[in-house]
């Protein structure tokens, strides 16, 4: 209790309080002591005078033998006598006279005269020649007569010299009365202390004045060193707290995450509840971060830069700090904004960096209209300047790997168009990129038809209802469908109601999103399709996100686009490769009604050729070039003239000759042709012979391409089995026979096995 009494008090009135006491105790003890020495003085002076005056009288009248034995009879009465003429009065009571022995020889009480007693401290020192005194309580057993009389008495030990003698041969015992001293006393103790006291309070006066005004001083010296203590440690302080700061500030480069720092750092700085953080959006001031009460509501907020009433935008167009303090009687700041938020002062910091202006840092307090100050701003700017790098670093860093990723994304996109043939697998990857890069829950694809001109879901991602794919826009209706036409973006970064896209209405309600973009799909100036977006949250766009968006509408119509030139190409190379085969089939019944003698050879050995290849595994793409080469195997032919080709007889030498050259004309002839070169083993090659013996080359072996082998095989069965002019056509068992003779020499060993056994299988 003490103690909390004195922490309540002043340091002056604690000081002042302190001193009274301890000069008090000075004065007391020093008033006490002089008293005591003045009473001291006084007794002693008794003492001297007594002793003086009995000294005077008795020692002229005692002789030494007195001092021996107890004084009797006339001896006894004439010194009685004596003592009671000269010495006893009002103060002088008794005397009494002691030999070294401790006997008492003289006394007015004849009671006690003559009896021995233990030797006193003072009568001891008395004996050794000094003047001793005692205020005696008169409890000893000599003090039996004065005990009833007195309370007190003042006694006086005198050295007693006889007459003849120096030496010490007993002691008076005088016995003083103190009442009659005590006036004299209390006079003494009443001027002691009454001049002490007076002099304490003058002393205590004088010292009170000159502590009062040294504590004075002391007091303004302490108070301003409180003062630079506090600044002192305030700015250390917020010297740590920037530095921690900074250091973490420097530490983060995702953007989010640093822009949320920055605003519970700045709140837990000045004691705020809440703090908001605006970026500059292409002339647009962004809610993109905050803490504290209504986070939630400020987080996409958009106004323009040149709001007159906001007063970030103020900070941000002034590019320096501004303090409003009782906001709630301010006329130049945004009252809704005020009531949103519950301000009632506020500080505003523009972000700053080199000369770009990066946005602007609010600190609120929703309880003291006054919370700010001007050192408060002092401080916020050297904050924001470290804000605004962290930022600025921040930015360039999302810029970065927003630009890394991106690029990643196009590469897949690309990847995709190059590397699939399948549309709908390659728009799938756009709306993957498309939700991953721009951070939204859903997209589709929705394609023209030309024929009922609408939009036609393709393809889409994200959405939680089937409602999508029964999507059906007609060109020009709506919001969504006059976007398209017009080949223009259109879109709500926050949707209000969903009547503002009354042709997505139902989408936007089933799936409760609450932002919507829809970019068109051009090449060349051709509407392909649309690209739409959902979010279920109003979206935080920057330039670079519309850009990115643009770019990937463009990709999607690049996808479509391909995909539909490659439809077109592969249609039109479905018809050349038709056109191609109808040619060639057309070269061949050409060949037979040329030679009416082989008519249906070519056709029979085409298709044989095919099942011997299949069987002998020929890939399916070789087994195409098999089957124009047979179809055109006899094509040399032409070079021909019809008096040989046609003759009934037996060829001569020259005409053989002739006759031979035709593998050579069909490779003159089919060699340029880029489309039937890889078919040209069978026209050129199809007369060689497995030992080497053949035509027109004379290829040996496994020289002989393998297409050839299996063909020549086949072209000499049916060539045996088909009548002629000029012989009946050998019967199935009698070729087989031939041609297994004929293994090894003329054909191929190993394909003249697998003929045999197609053909025994048949």
């Amino acid at each position: 209790m003490v103690q909390n009494f004195f922490a309540r008090m002043s340091l002056l009135s604690r000081f002042t309080l302190v001193s009274f006491f301890v000069t008090l105790v000075i004065a007391a003890g020093l008033a006490w002591r002089l008293e005591s020495t003045l009473k001291s003085d006084a007794l002693q002076e008794v003492a001297n005078n007594t002793a003086g005056q009995a000294v005077n009288v008795l020692d002229e009248n005692l002789t030494a033998a007195d001092l021996q034995a107890v004084m009797r009879g006339e001896r006894y009465a004439e010194i009685d006598a004596l003592i009671h003429n000269t010495l006893l009065s009002s103060n002088v009571v008794r005397i009494k006279i002691w030999n070294p022995a401790g006997l008492l020889v003289y006394a007015d009480d004849p009671s006690i005269v003559g009896k021995v007693f233990p030797l006193s401290h003072e009568l001891e020192d008395a004996l050794k020649g000094e003047i001793a005194t005692e205020i005696s309580h008169l409890d000893q057993a000599e003090n039996v007569s004065e005990s009833g009389l007195y309370e007190e008495l003042f006694e006086v030990y005198v050295p007693i010299r006889p007459v003849g003698s120096d030496a010490i041969m007993g002691v008076y015992e005088v016995y003083y009365d103190l009442a009659t001293l005590q006036p004299h006393l209390t006079r003494i103790r009443y001027l002691v202390w009454s001049g002490v006291g007076v002099a304490f309070m003058l002393l205590y006066g004088a010292l009170f004045f000159l502590v009062r005004n040294a504590s004075h001083d002391l007091v303004q010296r302490n108070i301003e060193n409180q003062r630079l203590l506090l600044a002192e440690r305030k700015e250390r302080e917020l010297s740590e707290t920037l530095e921690r700061v900074s250091r973490a500030l420097g530490e983060i480069l995702d953007l989010r995450q640093l822009l949320g720092l920055i605003c519970r750092e700045s709140a837990e700085m000045f004691k705020t509840q809440t703090a908001l953080l605006w970026l500059l959006e292409g002339g647009e001031l962004v809610g993109f971060a905050a803490y504290g009460p209504g986070s939630e509501q400020f987080i996409g907020l958009r106004f323009p830069i040149y709001d007159p009433q906001l007063l970030g935008a103020r900070v941000a167009r002034e590019r320096k700090p501004i303090l409003v303090n009782d906001v709630t009687h301010a006329s130049n700041v945004d009252q809704n904004m005020t009531e949103r938020f519950g301000i009632q002062s506020m500080m505003g910091i523009p972000l700053i960096k080199g000369e770009h202006i990066l946005g602007a840092l609010m600190i609120l307090d929703s309880e003291n209209p006054q919370r700010f100050t001007s050192e408060d701003l002092k401080v916020a700017i050297v904050f924001g300047s470290h804000a605004a790098l962290a930022t600025d670093n921040a930015q360039l860093f999302e810029r970065a790997r927003l630009h890394l990723e991106h690029e990643k994304a196009l590469r897949e996109i690309d990847l995709a168009i190059t590397s699939n043939l399948d549309l709908n697998i390659t728009l799938e990857v756009v709306l993957y990129q498309t939700r991953k890069q721009l951070y939204v829950d859903a997209c589709a694809i929705l394609l023209v038809d030309a024929d009922q001109q609408t939009l036609e879901h393709r393809v889409s991602q994200g959405f939680l209802t089937k409602i999508i794919e029964q999507t059906h826009i007609r060109l020009g209706e709506g919001r969504a469908g006059a976007a398209a036409l017009k080949q223009q973006i259109f879109g709500r970064a926050e949707i209000e109601s969903p009547n503002q896209i009354p042709d997505r209405i139902g989408l936007i309600v089933a799936e409760s999103f609450k932002a919507y973009f829809i970019v068109p799909l051009v090449t060349k100036n051709k509407l392909l399709g649309v690209l739409e977006i959902y979010h279920g949250l109003p979206l935080i766009m920057s330039t670079e996100w519309l850009k990115f968006l643009e770019t990937l509408a463009g990709q999607a119509a690049i996808a479509v686009d391909n995909a539909t030139l490659f439809k077109s190409l592969q249609q039109s190379n479905l018809e050349l490769s038709e056109a191609y085969e109808a040619t060639i089939e057309g070269w061949s019944a050409a060949l037979d009604l040329r030679d009416r003698e082989t008519e249906g050879h070519t056709q029979r050995v085409t298709q044989m050729t095919l099942r011997l290849a299949e069987r002998m595994g020929v890939s399916e793409q070789d087994l195409v070039h098999i089957r124009r080469g047979a179809l055109l195997h006899d094509i040399g032919k032409m070079g021909v003239p019809d008096r040989i080709l046609l003759k009934p007889d037996s060829l001569t030498g020259e005409e053989m000759a002739l006759m031979k050259m035709h593998p050579a004309y069909a490779y003159q002839m089919l060699m340029h042709i880029t489309h039937l070169a890889p078919a040209l083993d069978i026209p050129f090659c199809h007369h060689e012979k497995w030992n080497g013996t053949g035509y027109p080359r004379g290829l040996k072996g496994e020289e002989i391409p393998l297409a050839a082998r299996i063909f020549c095989i086949v072209d000499v069965y049916d060539a045996l089995t088909s009548d002629r002019p000029y012989r009946r056509g050998w019967t199935r068992e009698i070729t087989l026979e031939h041609i297994r003779e004929l293994s090894g020499s003329h054909f191929d060993p190993q394909v003249a096995e697998a003929f045999l056994r197609m053909m025994k299988e048949t």
